[in-house]
């Protein structure tokens, strides 16, 4: 429900919006999504890998951005970061 909301809201709020690909993957055994999109801001076609989870009612999102034509070139390196994330359990969470 939360990708889909942010989904909808990308739509509107980024310009030439295009969704390539949505697709489910785990990360630290947790259930996540990936949205992998394009747009545009200012002269700058760009692409996006969006990762988001859910975790004890708190949202993670972890974005990937690079000009379109240069993204294959780094997607291998942002699919190693995004996979090197750990959540880590607390008793509390922080105000913000």
């Amino acid at each position: 429900q939360y990708v889909e909301h942010g989904k909808i809201t990308l739509s509107k709020i980024a310009t030439d919006f295009i969704l390539i690909s949505n697709q489910p993957i785990t990360i630290a055994n947790i259930k996540a999504r990936v949205l992998t999109f394009t747009a545009t801001q200012g002269i700058y076609k760009l692409q996006f890998r969006q990762t988001s989870l859910i975790v004890n009612n708190m949202a993670y999102v972890i974005t990937f951005t690079a000009e379109e034509d240069k993204f294959p070139q780094y997607e291998s390196i942002a699919k190693s970061i995004m996979n090197s994330f750990t959540i880590q359990q607390s008793a509390s969470v922080p105000s913000i």
